[in-house]
């Protein structure tokens, strides 16, 4: 669906939240991709990071933060338990480390996951297909993002997290490079990812222009995931020490709520057909008790309760205040809501299939495929 600029621009800086928005965001989502809400168990393998974006409490010149990464058998053993449970989608997510020796892990890991969620599946008497993956490990080589994909990983998530080169540069180090960021995203598409990117949400010194010029983005690079949220600051971090006047008045969570809930609206009127998550920094905003249900209104269809083990876990914080729904906690909420929490396929992005211009009758099957459950 087509909308101005000057119409986005006005609604993303009106005050509140408008219910014509929501009913229209609501309604296309219902055409496009159903009721549904996918489950991805999210596994955070590490919380070691090499960069230092200013705004990220995992930056590498945080001394205050207690590093983990967790072993082979630590990550098989929960993917197999998340999918024992009924969650057959993983999203598997480390900061970002440039090495041989942790990348070979990451391969070992992702055979593994398939080779032994496919044995499960030959158990149940089902096709043997293992767990749909999504991997989210940061810029690597053209070669390494290959080898994922040759490993079993289908899905990347790499956040773009502006698409005004000048913010990008005023949130990262001299040694960061937006023009790689792009690079890696035009990889993943050309290697045959279902490719997700996305914005951080109201971090200062963002304007509504960006807003505007981040959703065109979106649409532009014929994105198939969205994985956008809300700024929450990290007190360990030069963001929040230059911005803390800004960040700690008392309307900042307020604003930034509102925006979020608008761009995941935009996002699925002007994209359509592509995934978009409800993320766990949305469920977070402080005083936003029904952040999951808002976001799932306004048009996301994918959640990722994380089941990374609480000794760890309490170590992985991007920002302050991380909520931590259980998958079940989340089910009821979106039943409740009325929408259809689903633990039993994939949930690949629609958009995906039509972007590589499969034939309708292949579309016609996997959409009759996707509608059924697992038995």
């Amino acid at each position: 669906m087509e909308i101005s600029s000057k119409k986005l621009l006005n609604e993303l800086s009106s005050n509140g939240i408008s219910r014509s928005l929501l009913s229209l965001a609501d309604l296309i989502r219902k055409q496009k991709v159903g009721n549904y809400v996918y489950f991805r168990g999210l596994i955070e393998i590490s919380n070691v990071c090499q960069k230092n974006c200013y705004y990220c409490g995992l930056r590498k010149d945080n001394k205050n933060v207690k590093r983990y990464t967790l072993t082979e058998e630590e990550v098989v053993e929960l993917a197999l338990l998340i999918y024992k449970k009924g969650i057959r989608s993983l999203a598997l997510q480390s900061g970002e480390i440039k090495n041989e020796a942790f990348f070979e892990k990451l391969l070992r890991i992702i055979r593994k996951i398939k080779e032994e969620t496919k044995k499960i599946d030959i158990q149940n008497g089902e096709e043997p297909k293992g767990a749909g993956i999504t991997g989210s490990f940061g810029e690597l080589e053209k070669e390494h993002y290959e080898e994922l994909f040759k490993a079993g990983v289908h899905r990347y998530l790499l956040r773009i997290e502006t698409s005004n080169r000048e913010l990008y540069e005023k949130l990262h180090p001299s040694d960061h490079s937006f023009e790689k960021r792009l690079k890696c995203l035009k990889w993943l598409k050309e290697i045959g990812y279902q490719v997700g990117t996305g914005v951080i949400i109201g971090i200062p010194g963002q304007t509504y222009e960006d807003l505007v010029n981040d959703l065109l983005f979106f649409k532009d690079f014929d994105i198939d995931m969205i994985g956008m949220g809300p700024y929450i600051e990290h007190r360990d971090t030069p963001i929040f020490r230059w911005y803390e006047d800004l960040i700690t008045y008392n309307g900042f969570y307020k604003k930034v709520f509102e925006l979020s809930i608008k761009m995941i609206a935009f996002a699925r009127i002007l994209l359509e057909d592509v995934n978009i998550v409800a993320s766990t920094a949305l469920q977070s905003v402080p005083g936003c008790e029904n952040a999951l249900e808002l976001g799932i209104k306004a048009g996301a269809n994918v959640v990722m309760p994380v089941f990374t083990p609480y000794s760890a876990r309490k170590n992985y914080r991007i920002y302050e205040g991380k909520k931590n729904l259980t998958p079940e906690e989340m089910s009821q909420r979106i039943k409740k809501a009325g929408y259809e929490p689903v633990w039993d396929r994939w949930g690949d992005p629609l958009h995906f299939f039509k972007r590589n211009k499969m034939s309708n009758s292949f579309l016609c099957n996997f959409v009759n495929f996707s509608s059924m459950k697992n038995s």
